[in-house]
């Protein structure tokens, strides 16, 4: 399973967007007792990334694991304003699975603190 995916976020709000993982016949996967990252790079061949989402950083939210469902979050001027690179990955155990790929855009916002 892997989808294409293009978010433009904003910088100066929280961002999250919930992710619910079905099947060909409407079925939830269940996540349970799996974890996630997403890195956001410029390039493909950037070393390192711009920001790292994770389950374990809070960047990706366990919402609802039995039923498929977890949310992205972009904290409040956490990324720099670009375009970025990126690819959401499953973790169970020593298996990556790639749910999706894609692009993600920050504007800045016009609104400060």
């Amino acid at each position: 399973m892997s989808w294409e995916f293009k978010w433009t976020v904003r910088d100066n709000a929280d961002y999250q967007q919930p992710l619910t993982f079905t099947d060909r016949d409407k079925v939830a996967y269940d996540f349970t007792g799996d974890t996630f990252r997403m890195d956001l790079k410029r390039s493909a061949d950037d070393e390192a990334a711009a920001a790292s989402l994770t389950t374990e950083n809070g960047g990706i939210l366990s919402t609802d694991l039995a039923n498929g469902v977890i949310t992205l979050s972009i904290g409040t001027y956490s990324v720099e304003p670009g375009t970025y690179l990126a690819d959401l990955i499953r973790i169970t155990g020593e298996l990556r699975d790639p749910l999706g790929y894609g692009t993600v855009v920050i504007e800045k916002g016009i609104t400060g603190q």
